[in-house]
């Protein structure tokens, strides 16, 4: 189904592998799109007059370039999907991450095309569909593991960053460590270099692009903390 108001992040991601309805090679993964039996006019309306996107600024993820206009992963991915499905005229709209859900669901935007975590709490207000890239997360400390960390139980009662709403916020609440909330990543592993904090959880894309225009960084991250699963 193609119900715009609906669709959140990834609605994009998923469609990267469906195919126009008159294109080759006809190639699909988990189903084929059935965009002409929604049983509303979203489809049309979208490939009429187009549709609202909206992103968080989070190289590499999705960012503006030099020259103001959209670029980075998600919105590759998200661009290259609408291209295929006709939908010609896309509307950016730059929304901070804690206001992209409730700009969903009050029809400031027709989609998510930003990176978003499926998660319990969220699919009782959004729609997700299936990903179409895969990164991780990665716990960062400051250079040389000065306090030893070798567990995430080891981070209760540190000074953990997190981006306020994430995925890793909510991971970390769910294993009783208290986080201490950013609206920007820049801002977060800043805090962290500078010794404001003594970890910080993180999309390892991220950490990347934040270590690569920061060579001379104070951050260690560790690769070969695993994970608590958590239900």
């Amino acid at each position: 189904m193609f119900r715009l108001p609906r669709i959140a992040a990834g609605f994009a991601l998923a469609l990267a592998a469906w195919p126009t309805l008159a294109q080759e090679p006809n190639f699909y993964v988990e189903m084929k799109p059935d965009v002409a039996n929604c049983g509303d006019p979203s489809y049309e309306n979208a490939v009429k007059n187009g549709i609202s996107v909206g992103f968080n600024v989070n190289p590499p993820e999705t960012y503006q370039d030099e020259n103001k206009q959209p670029a980075g992963i998600d919105w590759e991915i998200n661009k290259a999907v609408l291209d295929l499905l006709g939908i010609k005229k896309i509307n950016v709209v730059w929304v901070p991450w804690e206001s992209i859900i409730p700009s969903l669901l009050s029809h400031r935007i027709d989609a998510i095309g930003a990176d978003i975590h499926v998660t319990a709490e969220r699919l009782k207000v959004i729609s997700f569909s299936g990903p179409a890239w895969w990164y991780g997360p990665v716990l960062i400390v400051q250079k040389g593991n000065p306090l030893n960390i070798t567990s995430y139980d080891q981070l209760k009662g540190k000074k953990v960053g997190t981006i306020t709403g994430s995925a890793a916020d909510l991971y970390l609440r769910r294993i009783g460590v208290q986080t201490n909330e950013f609206k920007q990543e820049v801002d977060e592993l800043q805090s962290l270099n500078q010794g404001r904090l003594d970890a910080a959880l993180e999309d390892d894309v991220v950490y990347k692009q934040f270590d690569k225009e920061n060579p001379n960084n104070n951050l260690d991250p560790l690769w070969s903390i695993p994970v608590i699963v958590t239900s």
